[in-house]
């Protein structure tokens, strides 16, 4: 029962997490594709950071804390000059393991390696007006915590050295001059004891082209913030360890609107549920007030409701949402309808809203895009997290009564897509007619299209003309796409919606009470085992590949998809596993567009029987 970094990041958050983490109770993060996608590009950064320093030696106990901290501080203790990768840590059963330890002499260099995105120019920036440094932010109070948490323990062992802490982070601004660098690493996840694997990266490539075309930083000092964040980490390390010693014991949860936010609540069928743990019966009231729209904006007054056992949405009285000073925030007038509709079991259109889809000039054309923004730049002139838009799917309306017209464009080849991504979207859309997105992704991918263009001298001047036309690009430029899910914000809601105006919700709750939908989309019409209907998007087939059921219903699955089908990262790929993933992306990003679809003839219905009725 050891406290690792990991478990006090986790304590952090909330410290009754920690009891359930230790019983391994199910959470909704395990098994998380975007993870384990972020955690994949971290041990890449991780390894490039690595070469760097060709003469470090890698501790091999990693399975057994006391054999590995044995053989981190023999190796420390031997010589005066050394460096350590996996240096294990442990004291007081408090343990850590540190990516990269430079010894020399009576000073340790700690470097901690994270794949988070970092912008040099912003840095100097803040140094050069005289702020405080960008780390010490709170953005960046994690990271600090988890550098002064391995330094606490360096210190336990080595309490008269000197101590230096440092970062070695993906510099967004610097373009990398190798291309498909990703098939140059290979990652592979080795068992080395019962319910512990290690996770090994090879660079396959030429070490010296990689160096001068790295698109790391050089190491950045943070030894005063990370000592300025010790006296918290400190106290930290001394609450979440009275938890774990000598017995295991679960922390008094303080529930409040945080809760809602919790990877442990999960399915109500669910045999250990924490979040049901903490509320108890209070985690069965409904419709519940974490279901309240942007239910964060009430802030104490919202706690303390919670505090007094009043979590029923119907609790949020109108007075609650006023301001103290008699204001009302931005969201006041959809939580005022949402209680009034939700007490009523009705949906709301604006009355504004007839006259808004009236204005729209056909073909109306709904569109969605599938992306990646990888640490590591695959593509020659690529910069760390720039982003890798491989398919678009596209449904047209060519006349208020006309059938859906369904075009799609995916990215089967290893290469950069992005302008072929954009010219064959430019092909289908036109300059005619109203793109509609949900959400502003769409107009951010096309966005950065069209910087991309002048960053790489692409000459393309109708492309960029129409990306001109098209996108927004500032807060006075309307441009051509509508948001979707704004219009959802302004001018609609449904009792079932909970509160949420994501496109899955606002889909589900439209088809399980309009069976005319069910009539024009069958193909996603489905029941499970109970008899229950299921949402389109748990109706979507699956794919037997590598012997495991794959189903792809969400963006990072999206992605996993994606490279699996063109970098080959699920394990070999011949021709018919190839279509199996390129059938699963196109079902999953078609469907995304035929679900706004759904939501405009759910509109379009509303207030034709809301006309006849007026």
């Amino acid at each position: 029962m050891y406290l690792s970094k990991s478990d006090f990041k986790l304590a952090r958050s909330c410290p009754t997490k920690l009891y359930y983490h230790k019983l391994g109770y199910p959470s909704v993060q395990a098994g998380s594709e975007f993870l384990e996608l972020l955690a994949e590009g971290g041990y890449i950064v991780e390894a490039i950071a690595k070469l760097r320093f060709p003469d470090g030696v890698r501790v091999q106990a990693e399975a057994d804390p006391e054999a590995a901290n044995a053989e981190t501080l023999a190796l420390l203790n031997r010589t005066d000059s050394i460096t350590l990768f996996e240096a294990t840590l442990l004291c007081d059963r408090v343990v850590a393991r540190a990516d990269i330890l430079v010894k020399r002499g009576r000073r340790i260099d700690l470097i901690k390696v994270k794949a988070r995105s970092f912008d040099p120019t912003e840095y100097q920036k803040r140094i050069a007006e005289g702020k405080s440094s960008l780390f010490s932010l709170a953005a960046w109070r994690d990271t600090l915590e988890d550098v002064a948490f391995q330094a606490h323990l360096l210190r336990s062992h080595f309490p008269d050295f000197e101590i230096r802490a440092f970062l070695m982070l993906p510099d967004k601004t610097k373009p990398s001059a190798i291309d498909q660098l990703h098939r140059q690493f290979q990652v592979r996840r080795i068992p080395v004891d019962a319910g512990f694997s290690q996770i090994q990266v090879e660079f396959l490539g030429d070490e010296a082209a990689l160096s001068a075309a790295s698109f790391l930083t050089q190491k950045i000092d943070i030894t005063a913030e990370v000592e300025a964040t010790l006296p918290t980490v400190r106290a930290g390390i001394q609450q979440y360890t009275a938890l774990l010693w000598p017995s295991l014991q679960r922390a008094e949860p303080a529930l409040s609107i945080s809760c809602r936010d919790c990877e442990y609540w999960v399915e109500d069928e669910a045999p250990l549920n924490g979040f049901r743990h903490c509320w108890g019966d209070l985690a069965d009231v409904s419709p519940h007030l974490l279901d309240l729209y942007r239910v964060g904006s009430l802030g104490d007054r919202a706690n303390e409701l919670i505090q007094h056992g009043k979590v029923s949405l119907y609790d949020v009285t109108p007075d609650l949402l006023v301001k103290k000073d008699g204001s009302m925030s931005a969201y006041t007038d959809r939580q005022l309808r949402q209680l009034h509709h939700t007490r009523e079991d009705t949906e709301w259109v604006s009355a504004e809203l007839a006259d808004i889809l009236d204005s729209f000039d056909y073909p109306l054309h709904f569109i969605d895009m599938e992306t990646c923004a990888p640490a590591i730049p695959c593509y020659s002139g690529m910069r760390p997290y720039e982003t890798i838009a491989f398919q678009w799917s596209c449904h047209t309306l060519t006349a208020p009564n006309a059938e859906p017209q369904h075009e799609c464009w995916l990215c089967t080849e290893d290469e950069f897509p992005n302008f072929a991504f954009a010219e064959s979207l430019m092909q289908h859309l036109g300059s005619t007619g109203t793109p509609f997105m949900w959400s502003k992704h769409e107009n951010t991918v096309l966005r950065e299209v069209l910087e991309q263009m002048t960053r790489r001298s692409y000459d393309n001047p109708a492309l960029r003309d129409w990306l001109g036309h098209t996108v927004k690009l500032n807060g006075v430029d309307r441009g051509r796409l509508v948001d979707l899910c704004q219009l959802t914000e302004k001018h609609y809601l449904h009792p079932q919606m909970r509160g949420s105006t994501s496109i899955k919700v606002v889909v589900e709750a439209i088809w399980r009470t309009n069976p005319v939908l069910r009539d024009r989309f069958p193909e996603y019409v489905r029941y499970d085992e109970t008899g229950r209907l299921l949402s389109p998007y748990k109706a979507l087939p699956t794919q037997s590949i590598h012997g495991a059921a794959i189903a792809v219903t969400e963006g990072p699955s999206a992605v996993r998809a994606y490279r699996a089908m063109v970098h080959h990262t699920e394990g070999p790929c011949d021709p018919a596993t190839r279509d199996q993933w390129k059938d699963l992306l196109l079902q999953y990003c078609q469907l995304d567009t035929a679900a706004m679809v759904m939501i405009w003839w759910h509109w379009a219905g509303l207030l034709r029987g809301k006309a006849r009725r007026g």
